[in-house]
């Protein structure tokens, strides 16, 4: 994996960069000392600056809002002109560093933001939000990023009645094919139980309008307040729920794990499994 130099990313630049390259990693003026992993990348940006199909390059992830670990690897995102009929994603390693490069129209970039909101995240839209503006040629890249900014303030849309019924089965029926693996201690006891702990966290998230957060993120999203100020994440808005989850992920019991359960059903308006039923249109 990737590495860093000593003392992380720190504070080379100042922040009074011209709007076209809001972070002049690729200007070498008197007095700027680029840093190893910075040195990296300019390598690494060297053949795709120079193509005519390409407007811009964003740094995005922990070498962006600079808290980057010593497994980090170096994520770049290199926006393409509309005219491009193709999209790129690829890894690179540059003197030590790991590059993880998207290449993509602008077009595409738009879409995937548009399939996250539906989806319940912001991922691709906080890369952008929150990243640094290698370069760019059109001005089409910082419109893009001050569009992501916006678009971090959108509320995700309301979950259907059909869908909350749906779920709310799932949840159920799940924890109930645990039962078994619980009473006979089976070795597939751990892995049913944190798909459930993860359909729940899921679910529930949805039904509030919350963000999904990603897997590897879960103990930095709910108790690093800096971490999340970073990446501009709103604090979980059920902190009882929190509290339970973290409860049944560090320390696997059924019983926990069926009480956080029964407290989402409850939340999502109760459920009998006796007598429960639903009914919907067919597609067409």
């Amino acid at each position: 994996m990737g590495k860093t130099s000593k003392g992380g990313v720190g504070k080379v630049y100042e922040a009074r960069a011209p709007r076209s390259c809001a972070f002049p990693l690729l200007q070498q003026a008197k007095g700027m000392i680029m840093q190893n992993w910075e040195k990296a990348l300019h390598k690494f940006l060297a053949k795709w600056k120079s193509r005519r199909d390409m407007i811009g390059a964003v740094l995005v992830g922990s070498y962006a809002v600079g808290n980057p670990s010593k497994h980090s690897d170096i994520d770049i995102h290199l926006v393409l002109s509309d005219a491009v009929k193709w999209r790129e994603r690829g890894n690179k390693y540059i003197d030590g560093f790991l590059i993880e490069y998207f290449a993509n129209p602008l077009r595409q970039l738009k879409k995937y933001q548009i399939d996250e909101l539906k989806g319940g995240r912001k991922t691709d839209i906080r890369m952008f939000a929150t990243g640094k503006i290698i370069f760019e040629k059109t001005g089409e890249v910082a419109q893009f990023q001050h569009e992501s900014k916006k678009l971090m303030s959108k509320k995700f849309k309301k979950t259907s009645k059909f869908w909350v019924e749906t779920v709310k089965y799932t949840l159920w029926d799940q924890l109930d094919d645990m039962r078994d693996a619980a009473d006979d201690k089976s070795s597939d006891f751990l892995y049913l139980y944190y798909i459930q702990l993860e359909t729940l966290l899921v679910v529930y998230s949805r039904y509030l309008g919350a963000e999904i957060t990603a897997r590897a993120k879960l103990q930095k999203y709910f108790n690093d307040k800096r971490f999340r100020d970073r990446y501009g994440i709103p604090e979980f808005p059920d902190k009882i729920f929190e509290r339970q989850f973290l409860l049944c992920m560090n320390k696997p019991a059924f019983s926990k794990l069926e009480r956080l359960t029964k407290y989402v059903l409850d939340k999502l308006g109760g459920f009998n499994i006796d007598g429960w039923k639903f009914r919907s249109r067919v597609e067409p």
